[in-house]
């Protein structure tokens, strides 16, 4: 079995979503505190990210070939959401669609940089750490909200207009709101700059709904804090996010 080198964190289906008309993403790395323009196949990847170990220290890539098998299975369920909410068509999920775009959102959300920035700080050594991502993005135990909304049914949610209404992606893609008043939860995933599939405690069944500004920059400021790499299909937008972390920097 081959072991592939570039590993996306975000699946490239995903990502192609966010570019612009000549295919680039517009991208800030906070570490680095640059901005520039990659390819979907370019972006949001690391070498043997998901590579683990063997106890001999045999390298396995189990855990990358399983992800790729959920996204096989999600890109056209993907595709057949987006073309549904921008052309406001009526489309029916199944209890099989409605599995598929759970066991996506959570392997999406197990496999990010946000959950790997919070496992490196622990006294593992290096073999041990990489051991651990087939059993988190397939039988991890997640926050109680989370688990709530990942057994919900799902919505897509639109929204359109001027360039500060559009969703970014991020190395850490996943949204998880809560609001302990009311009691429920709400996951996001951003699946284009102008659509995201939300999973969410309080309906049972799909629906498409139009977002207000004010959600779509909570969300927006979620994935860009969770992230250490973020991209938008536009550099003013990009640029805007950039400015906006350096104030909040600034500020603490």
């Amino acid at each position: 079995m081959s072991f592939p080198k570039v590993q996306h964190l975000v699946a490239k289906s995903i990502l192609q979503n966010f570019a612009d008309q000549e295919g680039k993403l517009h991208c800030y790395n906070k570490v680095q505190e640059k901005c520039f323009p990659l390819t979907p196949e370019n972006a949001l990847r690391e070498s043997y990210f998901y590579t683990e170990r063997e106890e001999d220290g045999t390298p396995t890539n189990e855990a990358e070939f399983r992800l790729r098998n959920i996204e096989s299975a999600f890109k056209p369920l993907c595709a057949d959401l987006i073309a549904t909410a921008r052309t406001s068509s009526e489309m029916r999920l199944s209890i099989a669609d409605v599995d598929t775009i759970r066991t996506f959102l959570k392997a999406q959300f197990v496999r990010s940089r946000g959950v790997w920035n919070l496992l490196k700080p622990r006294p593992w050594d290096e073999r041990v750490k990489k051991d651990v991502w087939a059993e988190l993005i397939f039988d991890a135990k997640l926050h109680p909200a989370m688990d709530e909304a990942v057994e919900s049914t799902g919505i897509v949610l639109a929204t359109y207009g001027d360039l500060e209404k559009a969703f970014i992606v991020g190395d850490s893609p996943v949204c998880l709101l809560t609001n302990q008043q009311e009691g429920h939860s709400e996951i996001f995933l951003p699946i284009a700059s102008d659509i995201a599939i939300v999973l969410s405690s309080t309906v049972d069944r799909f629906t498409e709904i139009q977002l207000d500004i004010r959600t779509v920059n909570v969300v927006n400021r979620d994935i860009a804090k969770h992230s250490d790499t973020i991209a938008t299909h536009c550099p003013v937008m990009t640029e805007s996010i950039r400015n906006a972390l350096s104030r909040e920097g600034d500020a603490s």
